[in-house]
C-alpha cells in the first residue's frame, strides 16, 4: 500500500514537472526581431538558471547510500546517475538526452536505475527522493557534486557535465 501511495505520489510530480516544463516552452517562444531575440535568449538562460538552482541539492548522500553508489560508480571517471520510472513523462522525456549526450562524452560514465526495480529499493529508501528524475552528478575517485530533480535541457545537462570532467 505505501509503495502504490509512492508511485502515485511520484506519478503526480512528474506530471505537474513535466507540464511545467511544456508551459515554460510556450512562453519563451521568441516573437520576433533580433534584438528581442536577444533579450528573450537572456532572459531564458536567466530563468533556466534560478530553475536549475531551485531543483539542485549539494548535500552529499548518507553514508549507507554512498556506500552502495560506490558499486555503482567508476573511480577512474566520472560518473552520472540517472534515477527514473518508466511510468514517468519528464523521465522518458530526459532519458533520450541522457543517453545522446552522454554517448558523446568519453570521460564520463552513465548508469541508469529505474527506482521501481526492487534490487534498486535500498538506494532509493537511503536517499530519500523527493522527485523523478533525478540526476546525480559525481567527480573522479566518486565525489559527490550535486543532483538535480526534474528533466533537463539538452544544454543544461551538458552544462552540468562540463562541472564534473575535472
Amino acid at each position: 500500500m505505501k509503495i502504490q501511495k509512492i508511485a502515485i505520489l511520484c506519478f503526480l510530480i512528474c506530471s505537474i514537472l513535466f507540464l511545467n516544463s511544456a508551459c515554460n516552452k510556450k512562453n519563451n517562444e521568441v516573437v520576433s526581431g533580433n534584438q528581442e531575440e536577444q533579450t528573450e535568449q537572456k532572459t531564458e538562460n536567466k530563468n533556466t538558471e534560478e530553475s536549475i538552482k531551485d531543483r539542485t541539492q549539494t548535500k552529499a548522500p548518507s553514508t549507507k547510500a554512498q556506500d552502495i553508489l560506490n558499486k555503482l560508480i567508476d573511480k577512474n571517471s566520472a560518473t552520472v546517475v540517472l534515477l527514473y520510472a518508466e511510468y514517468c513523462p519528464a523521465c522518458r522525456d530526459f532519458k533520450p538526452t541522457f543517453k545522446n549526450v552522454l554517448a558523446k562524452e568519453t570521460q564520463i560514465k552513465s548508469v541508469s536505475l529505474n527506482v521501481d526495480e526492487v534490487s534498486n529499493k535500498d538506494l532509493i529508501k537511503e536517499l530519500d527522493l523527493k522527485a523523478i528524475p533525478t540526476t546525480m552528478f559525481f567527480k573522479k575517485d566518486g565525489v559527490f557534486v550535486e543532483q538535480i530533480t526534474g528533466s533537463l535541457t539538452e544544454n543544461e545537462f551538458k552544462n552540468e557535465i562540463e562541472k564534473i570532467k575535472n
